[in-house]
């Protein structure tokens, strides 16, 4: 595929935002869109409507970060307060940014929202290339230094070596956060049916909404068998999977492992993840302790 950037490993966004900014062949004044994968957006009118204002505030040099419209205290997400008055672009309501919140308890995230200024973070943005030049040599010029010195090397070798020493970080540390302090940040709030896709829960009520049932049953893919669970999703790898009653669950199959687990504790997987990345893990086939002498994983 032409015009695709690879990274040899994961730097976090402030590394891959920057090395994008290096190697795109467009003019500086151009608008760069910043797009996570994981997200789902039911009403894709709206949302291109909202990254054309977006992009007309860009052109004006601010960095800009589209906002979602809260309609609860969720405390997984980061908030974006924005500072009154509002200046109307191309039909919406855009203001600057007065500070960023990094997932708040849910007393403070309703004191927030009840405000009427406060979004969740979708990590989305827009800005020219030349300001997003400018602000990461202005907030983390060893990132951008580093990065320039791999294009500058122009070879695969020099980006297998120096790429995976570049500082990770995300792009919200680096130059959002700071330069929200400095005024130079703008938020375009929207209400278009964003979900974050970072859980498998959220996936399979992404799906539910798609198929647009009033009782949902049990969605998913690959090689499954199902007879009456409900709210539930399922993805099978190459052995059969058969689920029977299931309400509220996640099974996922995969040839490494097998993790079943109740919808609502979906975001207890990367911590589990992560225990496994770090601790012994007993080899396939091998004999574990007899379940009620097992501990339970907070």
């Amino acid at each position: 595929m032409r015009n695709r950037i690879g990274e040899p490993v994961g730097r976090n966004t402030a590394a891959a935002v920057a090395l994008a900014a290096e190697l795109i062949d467009r003019p500086d004044d151009e608008v760069m869109l910043v797009l996570p994968a994981d997200a789902h957006i039911a009403d894709e009118e709206g949302f291109r409507a909202t990254l054309a204002a977006a992009a007309e505030v860009a052109r004006g040099g601010s960095l800009v970060t589209l906002g979602v419209t809260p309609d609860g205290p969720e405390t997984g997400y980061g908030y974006v307060i924005a500072k009154p008055p509002a200046r109307e672009v191309a039909g919406r309501a855009t203001f600057a940014v007065d500070r960023f919140v990094e997932k708040p308890t849910a007393e403070r995230a309703a004191e927030m929202i009840a405000t009427g200024l406060a979004s969740w973070n979708a990590g989305i943005f827009a800005w020219s290339r030349a300001t997003i030049r400018d602000r990461l040599e202005r907030h983390s010029p060893d990132i951008l230094a580093a990065v320039r010195a791999i294009v500058a090397d122009g070879t695969l070798e020099a980006m297998r070596a120096g790429y995976p020493s570049i500082r990770a970080t995300s792009i919200d540390y680096a130059v959002m956060e700071p330069a929200s302090l400095e005024g130079a940040v703008a938020v375009v709030p929207m209400s278009v049916g964003w979900s974050d896709l970072g859980s498998w829960s959220a996936l399979r009520d992404a799906w539910h909404a798609a198929a647009g049932v009033s009782t949902p049953g049990a969605v998913g893919l690959g090689n499954r068998h199902d007879v009456g669970s409900t709210d539930s999703l399922v993805l099978a790898g190459g052995r059969l999977v058969v689920t029977i009653g299931l309400h509220d669950m996640i099974v996922i199959d995969t040839p490494e492992a097998l993790l079943v687990c109740a919808a609502e504790r979906s975001q207890d997987v990367r911590g589990v993840a992560q225990h496994f990345a770090t601790a012994a893990v007993p080899a396939a086939g091998t004999a574990t302790e007899p379940a009620t002498n097992q501990k339970e994983q907070p």
